[in-house]
C-alpha cells in the first residue's frame, strides 16, 4: 500500500497546489496517465467543495493498493459551514455538478458527515498498467513538495 498526504488552508488559491501534489505523487508512483487525469479531476472537484463549504483546513490522503488497482482520495475539511445551494440566479450549467462528475469518474464515492467535520472518499480504478510500478516505490516527497511550490 502506498500513501501520500498534504494538508493545506481550506482556500480557493491552494486548489492548484492540491492538484499538483496529486499528479506529481501519481506519476512518482508510475500510474497510467489516464489514471492520473481521473485522479487529478476528481481531486480538484473534492478540494474545490471543501473550499467552497468546509473550512480550516483541507487535507488529502491518497492510497493506493496495487492488488486490486485501487486508487482511494479521501479529501477532510471542518464542514461545519452547511451544505448551500446555488442561488436562482445562478447558471444550473455552472455550479452543482462536482458530485456527479466524481460519482461518474470513480467506483465509488462516500460522504460521511462527523462532529469534526466532513469527510469525502472516492475510489478510482487504476489499468494494469499502475501494476507495473516498482513494488514498496516511496514518493520523493521532496520532489512532489517541489512540484506543488
Amino acid at each position: 500500500m502506498r500513501v501520500a498526504l498534504l494538508a493545506v488552508p481550506t482556500e480557493a488559491e491552494h486548489v492548484p497546489r492540491v492538484r499538483r501534489f496529486t499528479v506529481a505523487v501519481l506519476r512518482a508512483w508510475r500510474l497510467d496517465e489516464e489514471a492520473c487525469e481521473t485522479a487529478e479531476l476528481v481531486v480538484a472537484e473534492l478540494a474545490a467543495n471543501a473550499v467552497q463549504y468546509g473550512g480550516g483546513e483541507l487535507s488529502l490522503h491518497l492510497s493506493f493498493a496495487e492488488g486490486p488497482g485501487r486508487l482511494v482520495v479521501v479529501v477532510r475539511d471542518s464542514g461545519r459551514a452547511p451544505l448551500r445551494r446555488p442561488g436562482r440566479d445562478c447558471d444550473p450549467c455552472e455550479r452543482g455538478r462536482g458530485m456527479e462528475i466524481v460519482a461518474y469518474l470513480t467506483q465509488w464515492v462516500r460522504v460521511e458527515h462527523h462532529p469534526g467535520g466532513r469527510c469525502v472518499k472516492a475510489c478510482v480504478l487504476v489499468p494494469e498498467a499502475g501494476a507495473d510500478a516498482l513494488p514498496g516505490l516511496p514518493v520523493d516527497m521532496a520532489s512532489a513538495a517541489a512540484v506543488v511550490a
